[in-house]
């Protein structure tokens, strides 16, 4: 394209007098003129900007990355696709943060995408690692970890939290605790190993150490306000319950995590008799995320702790929509539901609850086994199927997927599997494809 934009003033260089405007824009009206410039400078800046404007994206993609704000970094990605497609590193980070996201479909997809842009085949393998590792499928990941681990080129950081985590969700916390050792003596000054480690110490009941290890965190990295929020958590169980509230309003109001603030500040305001302020910090929540159920759980327990049975039971009613195998929710709707007088319809809940409570029993004490031998087969089934029925069905997936590396053609869980699938295709289609296959490794078996 010429640099060169012709002008009806020009002088001819040869005559002295100005060179002949053309019949057919002799005429035309000065604005048309700029109009048609504009858009031909316009059309020099996008193509200027194809080349400038990708790597800055992913540059403060990757520090929202950092961050552990993923929303955003995709957000600026997204921003690449108003100049240009999608180049192989803008696509092999998404496929990066759809892993840190859990959406393990997308991050399929996406890898696939970046084979077809020439990504190398050892940047691919190694998210698929850590994909493995991260959704707690720890014996085909553990193999790859030394190998990772002692690659300097790797992001050690981004290696050790998919391993801890999925050690974490494999209920393996000895091999979790070595692997942060490791990791915090490898990087002082990283606060992330520390809030993961608080974590283990918070499920485990360890309020006492789970409230030092978020300490450590906020002091190395004080203005992340997900880790106040841990450490409010600690201290509200802990019954450190005005400290907790203090810590939480003094999060910025304009945090991302601001709903999450909300949620607590509900919970330790419910706990001190501050039932006004509850319900208008529980509210704050399903404004902003109206599909909340721990936010619509407690706030139907509140309203039935005031004494308004309907409101309590409409809320509970809408909570159990959206999470119909929690059962808490069962439990304080059947509440509500006998407080208004009617025992027949309170039963099924009563009697869920009850059976739910009784299956959280069992849990624990296969959970225990788990910690001992991650390869108990006959825990990890067991478990799978108490999940999928009364608890988180994708954390039972991952049991479930763990017993079939060892025993691969597990009738028992191949039906399992198939059932779910086949049920969670009835409200999407996507898993249908998913559901027939399990149903055939099924019918194989048999036949």
């Amino acid at each position: 394209m010429s640099n060169e934009i012709p002008m009806s003033n020009q002088i001819n260089s040869k005559s002295g007098k100005s060179a002949s405007v053309p019949a057919s824009s002799a005429g035309r009206p000065k604005w048309i003129r700029r109009l048609a410039i504009g858009l031909v400078l316009s059309g020099c800046l996008v193509g200027v900007r194809s080349l400038w404007w990708p790597p800055i994206c992913r540059t403060i993609a990757e520090r929202a990355y950092r961050e552990r704000d993923f929303a955003n970094a995709m957000n600026w990605l997204d921003k690449v696709k108003l100049i240009t497609t999608d180049d192989s590193a803008t696509v092999l980070m998404r496929a990066q943060i759809f892993r840190k996201q859990g959406r393990m479909k997308e991050l399929e997809s996406a890898l696939k995408e970046a084979h077809g842009l020439g990504v190398a085949a050892e940047l691919l393998n190694r998210e698929q690692w850590l994909a493995l590792a991260q959704s707690g499928q720890m014996s085909q990941a553990e193999k790859h970890l030394s190998a990772l681990l002692n690659d300097q080129e790797q992001d050690l950081e981004d290696v050790c939290d998919a391993y801890v985590i999925g050690y974490m969700r494999n209920f393996n916390f000895p091999a979790a605790k070595t692997l942060l050792d490791s990791w915090i003596a490898d990087f002082p000054k990283s606060a992330w190993p520390h809030v993961l480690r608080g974590r283990i110490f918070f499920v485990s009941d360890d309020y006492q150490s789970a409230e030092a290890s978020f300490r450590i965190a906020c002091e190395l990295s004080p203005h992340d306000h997900e880790f106040l929020i841990d450490l409010a958590k600690s201290l509200a169980q802990r019954n450190a319950t005005e400290e907790a509230i203090a810590l939480l309003e003094s999060i910025d109001v304009e945090s991302r995590f601001r709903p999450a603030v909300a949620l607590e500040l509900g919970l330790c305001r419910r706990k001190i008799g501050d039932t006004t302020g509850a319900v208008l910090a529980l509210q704050e929540v399903i404004k902003a995320s109206p599909t909340e159920p721990r936010a619509l759980l407690e706030l139907g327990r509140t309203h039935l702790e005031n004494g308004d049975f309907q409101e309590s039971e409409r809320v509970l009613q809408k909570a159990l929509t959206i999470s119909p195998r929690d059962d808490e929710i069962h439990y304080v709707l059947a509440q509500s539901i006998q407080a208004s007088g009617r025992d027949d319809d309170a039963k099924p809940h009563f009697l869920f609850s009850q059976n739910a409570r009784r299956a959280q029993k069992e849990l624990n004490t296969y959970r225990s086994r788990i910690q001992q031998n991650p390869r108990d087969l006959d825990s990890l089934v067991s478990m799978g199927s108490i999940m999928l029925n009364y608890a988180e069905p994708e954390e039972g997936v991952i049991r479930l997927l763990a017993a079939l590396e060892i025993d691969p053609g597990n009738q028992r869980v191949l039906t399992l599997l198939a059932d779910y699938y086949e049920q969670r295709a009835t409200l999407d289609p996507a898993f249908t494809e998913m559901a027939a296959q399990y149903r055939m490794k099924v019918q194989s078996n048999i036949e």
